[in-house]
């Protein structure tokens, strides 16, 4: 399982060196660089390298006996051939034949995963269904990729439908498979005497997720009432969280336990946590819709989950796993890492309200803070 997490950590650093590519190419754009080409690479490896892999080591950790240990390490070798092939092939063709090939041999394998841990999961009464709802989405999320291809073929690229086929994606992955697996993992040791709060919060998360999609798709301009079903989605997810939070109470200083590096990337994944929620029910009120679907913002909202949520807390797990060096050289760079993502965070939220006043953020920032990141990643690799 240590050397999963470590094959996933490899992924996070290709996924920030790529990032870094497309900062440079705002400021030097090199012709032989397709960016869009290399965006798609950034983007799968960044979903199907880092956090898949790190979700299946964790998976292997708590969830799974170890006599299906070797149905897991096979399709995890065919994942990996996936990942690889799709890290080629997205840079020099974007979307063709052999790119999609290996992005539909990795949904096999997801697919593969996710059956065998449904059925074969040794998670408690009370992690079981999160765990469950996790892979129901992941799964669902499926459907916008599978739909990509028929609506390139009815020529309906440049329609709406495009792109709510990605964001129905995006969507299910961040806001069902990544937020549901967190919450699985952190109930995984909980007691069984709250289960109606727990059956209570697993209502809220899931019908939350599922109506809050309809936040994808107020850029179109929508009727009210949809305005009022995305902003009641984001609602039940903050209803959500404060069963979850009623659940763990009295159980923190276990749960966040550990050194004063695990304890403070757990304390940032949770205030980001509740920011991220926030920001979902801000974004369904009407006069704030423009603003909230600027591309700055659209963007700056999928880092915060990928960066300030999901990652602090796999970087702790794994620092609490001993799958990371825990010195003083790893807490700098993780230190490190994590200004360069908060530094990104706040140009990305910012350029909205600069550009307004005729200030745009400079793109040299952005290449600083992706220097920082980079850097910061390099820890993972060096043994203790």
């Amino acid at each position: 399982m240590r050397w999963m997490f470590q094959i996933a950590w490899g992924f996070f650093v290709v996924t920030a060196l790529l990032g870094f590519v497309l900062r440079l190419q705002l400021v030097h754009p090199l012709p032989v660089i397709q960016y869009g080409h290399v965006l798609h690479a950034h983007s799968h490896i960044a979903f199907l390298g880092w956090v898949f892999n790190a979700f299946f080591a964790l998976s292997l950790k708590r969830f799974v006996r170890p006599e299906h240990f070797r149905f897991f390490i096979r399709w995890f070798i065919v994942l990996q051939v996936a990942n690889l092939g799709m890290l080629i092939a997205y840079p020099m063709q974007g979307y063709g034949s052999i790119s999609i090939l290996f992005t539909t041999l990795h949904m096999v394998g997801s697919i593969a995963f996710a059956l065998r841990l449904w059925n074969a999961n040794t998670a408690t009464a009370i992690a079981r269904p999160f765990l469950k709802a996790a892979l129901a989405f992941m799964l669902l999320s499926g459907i916008g990729p599978l739909a990509l291809g028929p609506l390139a073929a009815l020529d309906l690229r440049s329609s709406p439908l495009y792109e709510l086929a990605i964001y129905w994606y995006l969507h299910f992955q961040y806001n069902g498979w990544f937020i549901c697996f967190l919450l699985a993992w952190v109930f995984r040791q909980h007691p069984e005497s709250s289960s109606h709060r727990a059956k209570a919060a697993l209502r809220c998360w899931v019908s939350g997720i599922v109506l809050s999609f309809l936040l994808s798709v107020l850029w179109l301009q929508p009727p009210l009432w949809v305005f009022a079903i995305a902003g009641a989605g984001a609602l039940v997810q903050l209803i959500g969280l404060g069963y979850s939070c009623a659940m763990l109470q009295g159980h923190w200083p276990r749960l966040a336990g550990g050194t004063k590096m695990i304890q403070t990337l757990c304390a940032l994944a949770f205030a980001a946590l509740v920011l991220k929620n926030l920001m979902q029910l801000a974004a369904a009120w009407p006069a704030l819709a423009d603003l909230a679907n600027s591309r700055f913002i659209v963007i700056g909202f999928l880092h915060w989950v990928f960066l300030v949520v999901v990652t602090p807390f796999l970087i702790a797990e794994g620092l609490r796993l001993k799958w990371l060096p825990d010195n003083s050289l790893s807490r700098a760079s993780i230190g490190l890492l994590i200004l360069g993502v908060l530094l990104t965070q706040l140009i990305l939220f910012a350029a909205p309200v600069t550009g307004t006043f005729g200030l745009p953020i400079p793109e040299t920032n952005l290449v600083a803070a992706g220097m920082m990141l980079l850097g910061g990643i390099g820890v993972g690799f060096r043994r203790q």
